[in-house]
């Protein structure tokens, strides 16, 4: 126990590491209690071992960098439990509300319905029985009162009768009398007002849909890049062009490289490209504002150092959880980078995403690249005959964040989460779809052939590889529109449709940042993905 106590205070010297180059010399003071710790955090020492080192850490935790994770060890771990717990989509556990009806019809209890939660009803209402659910639509529409949430449900099983049963407007005035109760929920209220936009723009009436998605727009503290592009477009409609100029503005400044900004930008003649010629702050690697972040951010870089990659990669996840709505951006940007060289770019992408929304004035050509990053790009330029490798990338960037392991809720494997089932059709055995190669090879025979199927248009094939050919086929039925952009936003699944979106902004900025230095015009992001050669 005296050689625990003795190796504190060997480190206890320990200078900051500025870089992750600097080599160790072979004598380095640090690599002792590195080392110490290394084995406490992958559990190899014993019970008595660990008490120790925890105490004589609890004493003198000036005496090591690495006291304070040690001593802090479990409450660490529990925040990145707790962190990927929150990460995980919520599920509603609660009841189901069933609509009752007298014998004659009459609905009974309308009033315990419009206050139920929307994911209560929607697996309750009667979809296959059109009069009971005339009779609810009516209930919702006369509805003058909060809350009206059985609106919003009603109008979600509605959309499936478009456009043959029911009228858009109809849909879209349930939308509207649901999101006006919603106010202490920003994201559903959002949602529910563009989606009666939308509603209203599948049947031009302009006035109606600037009206809602202004109301959407103006929503506080969600994403609102859906609706400021849509009301955009309806400005343009209804011919108010100095105020279709102020939206693209507004669009443009607070989500300068999305998916909606870079169409309604170069859809005006505009080059969402300039972006890459904007110079920005440097990462920095030292907080003024959060000392435990720069303490654990120096337990990296010294584990780092001396090859503990594991123990490395836990304690940085312990910096990520324990950095504070305080801590600069340009911190953040350094552990990103970090997190670029631990190989985690799932996390790496969260953390650019949060912080170039909010600070666009980080954003250059330096940090899309790393915000784009350009993983296992010769496996994917292999197949380049038949699908765009930058599409291929655009994919495998949404899907597994460039993990070939990664496994989804349905089975989805690998790089480009290819199903089983899809694997073995088209390879006539069972192909391993953990092995990148296999897994790309199998993808791009799959897209391509999606792709095929819908004559080229890619974000058709995008829908269809996400939610299968059967939901693709519905919904080109219920939303009949030959705009692929509107359709898109049309597509009822929120997780397809952000999707789609995402996947077509990704291969936009691939191309834009490693294969051309010219605009990409909006109309050819929808109609390069097959088989294109480098310009």
């Amino acid at each position: 126990m005296r050689r625990l106590a003795l190796l504190l205070v060997i480190a206890g010297c320990s200078a900051p590491l500025s870089t992750l180059e600097r080599e160790p010399a072979a004598d380095d003071p640090r690599l002792p209690m590195a080392k110490l710790f290394d084995d406490l955090l992958q559990n190899k020492l014993h019970s008595e071992q660990q008490a120790q080192l925890e105490a004589n850490c609890a004493a003198t935790p000036q005496a090591s960098i690495f006291c304070h994770g040690i001593v802090h060890r479990a409450a660490l771990q529990a925040k990145v439990a707790q962190s990927l717990k929150d990460a995980q989509p919520a599920k509603y556990r609660g009841p189901r509300y069933y609509p009752s009806f007298s014998k004659s019809g009459e609905l009974l209890n309308w009033t315990e319905l419009r206050s139920a939660p929307v994911p209560g009803l929607l697996r309750s209402l009667p979809k296959s029985q059109p009069k009971r659910m005339a009779k609810l639509k009516s209930a919702a529409l006369l509805e003058t009162q909060c809350p009206n949430s059985a609106s919003i449900a009603i109008a979600a099983v509605l959309e499936d009768r478009l456009p043959q049963a029911v009228t858009y407007d109809e849909v879209g005035r349930l939308y509207e009398k649901g999101a006006a109760c919603l106010g202490e929920n920003p994201g559903d209220q959002e949602s529910a007002y563009t989606r009666a936009g939308l509603m209203y723009l599948a049947k031009k009436d302009y006035p109606l849909a600037k009206e809602a998605l202004t109301q959407a727009s103006q929503v506080k503290g969600t994403f609102v890049g859906r609706p400021l592009y849509w009301l955009y477009r309806t400005q343009l409609a209804l011919e108010e062009k100095s105020a279709a100029a102020k939206t693209l503005k507004d669009l443009q400044t607070r989500y300068p490289f999305s998916f909606h900004s870079l169409i309604a930008q170069t859809s005006s003649g505009k080059d969402p490209g300039e972006l890459l010629t904007l110079n920005a702050s440097a990462a920095t690697t030292r907080s003024r504002n959060e000392a435990e972040v720069n303490l654990l951010l120096e337990q990296v870089e010294v584990l780092r150092l001396f090859g503990f990659d594991a123990s490395a990669s836990t304690v940085l996840d312990w910096a990520v959880v324990s950095s504070s709505r305080d801590i600069e951006p340009e911190v953040m940007l350094y552990i990103a980078e970090l997190k670029k060289e631990q190989g985690d770019y799932k996390t790496k992408i969260i953390i650019l995403s949060d912080v170039l929304y909010q600070n666009p004035s980080l954003i250059s050509r330096k940090t899309l690249e790393l915000y784009f990053p350009k993983v296992l790009f010769p496996i994917f330029e292999k197949h380049s005959a038949v699908v765009d490798p930058y599409f291929l990338l655009a994919i495998a960037r949404r899907e597994s964040a460039f993990n070939p392991n990664a496994v989804s809720s349905a089975n989805a494997q690998g790089l480009l989460q290819v199903l089983p089932g899809t694997g073995r059709r088209l390879r006539k055995k069972r192909p391993n779809l953990f092995d990148p190669e296999t897994n790309v090879a199998v993808g791009a025979k799959y897209i391509a052939e999606l792709l095929k199927r819908t004559d080229g248009q890619v974000h058709l094939a995008l829908a269809a590889y996400n939610a299968g050919p059967g939901k693709l086929k519905g919904w080109t039925r219920q939303y009949p529109t030959d705009d692929p952009i509107l359709f898109t936003d049309l597509i009822p699944f929120k997780e397809t449709r952000e999707y789609v979106g995402s996947v077509l902004r990704n291969y936009y900025w691939y191309r834009r940042i490693h294969q051309t230095n010219q605009p990409i015009p909006s109309e050819k992001i929808l109609e390069l993905a097959i088989a294109e050669k480098s310009d």
